[in-house]
């Protein structure tokens, strides 16, 4: 029974992991990763372009949220009608991440950004969780005396994550949901019980042949003169 039990278990861990290997988007995703690449592209450039107008101010959370409601209007400029991208994240000043997405795949890429986050959050937890407790910082960054530049570094780094990963899981698509290319039936010019008749439709009408050119007979030779016989002496 242990035995049976050791095998089963065996069993559960190697299916785990090839779906693990597998990754958590699917083919149905494709046009979701899309989107979501380019809008987080959109964020890395409208960061960029923050950068030189406000990237030294020093960072409070009313100027940081300024600055996101600019950012979020450029993000949202990407999307289209008829795919929900209701995704986001946050990382809390106790390191915790927090990841509300429609999808496992965007599910996982929000993740991948908010590690970026929860990081750089450890690394001055003990020092932040300080001031913050006390009331002299609302998050770590007001607490480590940031710049809206150190603040929108760490987003920069963030979204480059996302989109890292997003990219390998849309090669793999790519390659692993295309279709196989057709095959070319023949005999479906001739009889064809799933669909419309060839004499019926034209699109499914074979192409007409060519009519055979008549044969002409090769041309006679014509007949030698017979010389006439030679007198006798």
């Amino acid at each position: 029974m242990d035995s049976l039990r050791f095998y089963r278990w065996t069993f559960l861990l190697a299916l785990s992991a090839m779906a693990w290997a597998q990754g958590p988007c699917d083919c149905i995703d494709k046009a979701d990763i899309k989107e979501r690449i380019a809008r987080a592209q959109n964020a890395i450039k409208a960061y960029g372009e923050e950068m030189g107008k406000v990237g030294w101010t020093p960072y409070t959370a009313a100027g940081r949220d300024a600055l996101q409601a600019r950012v979020n209007q450029a993000m949202s400029g990407q999307r289209r009608e008829g795919i929900a991208l209701g995704a986001s994240g946050h990382t809390t000043n106790l390191c915790a991440i927090e990841v509300t997405a429609p999808t496992k795949c965007l599910e996982e890429a929000i993740r991948r950004h908010e590690q970026v986050h929860q990081e750089a959050c450890r690394q001055t937890l003990e020092s932040h969780m300080k001031k913050i407790l006390s009331g002299e910082a609302s998050d770590r960054f007001e607490a480590n005396g940031a710049t809206l530049s150190g603040y929108m570094m760490e987003e920069l780094l963030g979204y480059q994550t996302e989109i890292q990963f997003l990219q390998s899981e849309l090669t793999r698509l790519e390659r692993d949901c295309e279709p196989p290319p057709p095959r070319r039936d023949y005999s479906s010019w001739w009889d064809r019980s799933d669909g419309p008749s060839p004499s019926t439709s034209p699109a499914l009408r074979p192409p007409p042949l060519a009519k055979p050119k008549p044969l002409a007979p090769p041309p006679m030779p014509k007949p030698r003169p017979i010389p006439p016989p030679e007198p006798r002496r």
